[in-house]
């Protein structure tokens, strides 16, 4: 049982992390990194 709340929440922080970053690289106001070919990728779509 405690193992099973362990992997849960594990991949829950984890899925959390990912969609967080997913967020900021595709639809965030600010460009954090106008370098990289996430923005690039995004402008090019507007």
């Amino acid at each position: 049982m405690m193992q099973t709340i362990l992997v849960i929440i594990t991949v829950s922080a984890a899925l959390l992390y990912l969609g967080l970053k997913a967020y900021k690289a595709f639809f965030s106001k600010k460009s954090n990194c106008e370098g990289c070919a996430f923005s690039k990728a995004a402008e090019d779509l507007k």
